[in-house]
């Protein structure tokens, strides 16, 4: 499999991920493909992580002169905030100048190691802006409203992080739009055609030129869960392999492979989700997950010598046997680490049977939704733990809560419906007019508009730049809610203003 390909590589249709023997047909017979490139010959180079790493660090040492808190996304990837040097440099205005002169010294110091860069107000504008002028050049977006939406306009959606093939296909189907200028025009459709509120938040976010990380997080209350990890997996490829006695073997190892990771987790884990990933020989790639009812896995306190929880499907029954393999780290006993395989495999295994027969060449187990995750609450949000062994108001012979309940009851009885069922209310507003208009919530400003008015709204945000629309609310970026939509006016007046990432 390949690792990475060079720009020449490229032309001729070669990426990463992708099977060296493939790869090489596509250099020699281009015309196969429909390129236009001569025929030539491919040349793998064998990967040296070690030399990488020491190249890596000479990099981020030239990245920590110029930004301290610096992000390495990965070796040869870093995000920096020049903010705060540019203080000293002369401003925004210097910004070019300053990028253009860590690009040099990574050349200088790396022996010739060329690498392109974006500058923007965000980190999603700055990552787009980094695949303009590659491979040794650098682009800029303006920290201004005008720049930001003219830059983002014709915009291919595909290039906007986090928007695979799927998700770019619904756009398509869905809205029937392919670029952020056309995305920014059917705002009103967004909330229509997508139910959930993430999804929206993210795509006005996008269509908009934010990256998201411009909401403030003061209203987020504590986090709580002992977990921080969201999943785990282990995977292998191999030759061809259609027997079925084989690839259930192949599933045992990698189940067991996976259950020796769980238990060398602090504490041990338990999960609640168990998917399996298969590659046929055709390369189509297949993913199914099952949710049991119940976590699999070891208890909290399995480490500490107490036995573990093993809980699985109905009708899996647990192994009592030992699998190969080595013994965990920590005071798990390999016993109990077979059992756990064992359970993982009852749950993967009837997602491999149900594609027999097939011939597959690579196969790998994915447990997620742990017991103890980590979460963030929303402020004011309180754990269910706290009212346990507490009692109702009513129940500890409040009046007010008896007066109110037997009113309830009451008006229940009077609508010949039981007490906890439907009771239409009927329109709580008044006047001569009739009812009122339904109300939606402006996606942009969050203002309440009438359902007729929407569109009107929404558009006045982008016909009058800087005047916000009739009723909208006023609010402060650290006042917002965690995902809540910030505005570019509001994205432009934070403290960070030049976000540069190298690649």
């Amino acid at each position: 499999m390949i690792s990475a390909a060079n720009y020449v590589a490229r032309q001729y249709g070669v990426r990463s991920a992708m099977p060296g023997f493939i790869a090489a047909e596509m250099v020699r017979c281009p015309h196969l493909v429909g390129s236009k490139m001569p025929p030539d010959e491919l040349h793998f180079i064998p990967a040296e992580w070690e030399k990488y790493k020491q190249v890596a660090e000479v990099t981020r040492s030239v990245y920590h002169e110029y930004d301290p808190d610096f992000t390495s996304w990965s070796l040869d990837e870093a995000k920096l905030d020049l903010t705060r040097y540019l203080e000293v440099r002369g401003g925004q205005e210097a910004a070019d100048e300053v990028v253009r002169e860590m690009r040099q010294r990574i050349k200088e110091l790396t022996g010739g190691l060329t690498c392109s860069a974006g500058i923007g107000p965000n980190p999603m504008l700055a990552k787009i802006a980094s695949e303009d002028n590659k491979p040794d050049g650098q682009a800029r977006v303006l920290p201004t409203r005008e720049a930001v939406l003219q830059y983002i306009e014709k915009l291919p959606l595909r290039r906007v992080p986090f928007v695979g093939k799927v998700l770019e296909r619904k756009l398509k189907l869905l809205l029937n739009v392919i670029t952020c200028g056309e995305l920014r025009v059917a705002v009103p459709k967004i909330r229509r055609a997508f139910e959930g509120k993430k999804t929206c938040d993210f795509l006005l976010r996008v269509c908009l030129g934010i990256s998201g990380e411009e909401a403030g997080e003061d209203d987020e209350g504590p986090e709580v869960g002992d977990v921080t990890r969201k999943s785990l997996s282990t995977e292998r490829t191999f030759r061809d392999e259609s027997s079925q006695e084989e690839l259930r073997g192949r599933l045992r190892e990698l189940c067991r492979s996976v259950a020796e990771d769980m238990a060398s987790a602090v504490p041990p884990l338990a999960c609640k989700v168990v998917g399996l990933k298969t590659k046929a020989a055709t390369f189509e790639v297949r993913t199914r997950q099952v949710h049991s009812p119940r976590f699999i896995g070891f208890s909290a306190s399995a480490a500490s010598g107490s036995s573990a929880t093993l809980t699985g499907f109905i009708g899996g029954g647990l192994a009592t046997g030992r699998a190969g393999g080595q013994k965990p780290s920590g005071a798990v006993s390999d016993e109990e680490v077979s059992r756990v395989a064992a359970e993982l495999n009852a749950a993967a295994l009837p997602l491999l049977e149900e594609q027999f027969p097939c011939t597959l060449r690579l196969m790998g187990v994915r447990v997620s939704d742990f017991r103890g995750a980590r979460k963030v609450l929303q402020k004011g949000q309180q754990q269910l733990q706290k009212f346990f062994g507490t009692g109702t108001p009513a129940a500890v012979g409040d009046p007010a809560a008896s007066a109110a309940s037997a009113a309830v009851e009451a008006q229940a009885l009077a609508a010949e419906v039981p007490p906890g069922g439907v009771i239409d209310l009927g329109d709580s507003s008044s006047g001569e007019d009739g009812p009122a208009g339904q109300m939606v919530s402006c996606p942009v400003c969050g203002a309440a508009v009438a359902v007729d008015d929407a569109d009107r709204h929404v558009n006045s945000h982008y016909d009058a730049p800087g005047i916000p629309p009739a009723g909208a609310q006023k609010e402060d970026s650290h006042k917002r809610k965690r995902g809540s939509v910030a505005g570019i006016d509001e994205m432009l007046r934070g403290s960070r203003q030049c976000v540069a990432l190298v690649d």
